[in-house]
């Protein structure tokens, strides 16, 4: 059931209509809020707009190395799988 949660980032509020647990959106705000001021510069010529799009690349990055690790383990995970249905399939044969 849909419902509105307002959640801060950088002393802004928004309001947003979502399923997600309040408090998980919560923690999701903080992290980009965390993420938005790991890619503020110290310069003042940085937009916020500049900012926006350093934090996505940040995240895109964080993401991208999080699907390629999964893929790996998946493919890990299948191999040693039909490894170990050889090994018994070997092990129940007359």
């Amino acid at each position: 059931m849909s419902e509105k949660v307002a959640v801060g980032i950088l002393g802004k509020t928004y309001t947003l209509e979502t399923d997600i647990d309040p408090l998980e959106l919560q923690a999701r705000a903080k992290y980009v809020e965390e993420k938005l001021k790991e890619a503020s510069p110290n310069s003042d010529r940085a937009t916020s707009s500049d900012v926006a799009v350093l934090t996505a690349l940040i995240i895109a990055d964080e993401l991208f190395n999080l699907k390629t690790n999964y893929e790996n383990l998946k493919s890990m995970v299948n191999k040693k799988s039909n490894d170990l249905i050889s090994v018994i399939d070997r092990a129940l044969e007359p």
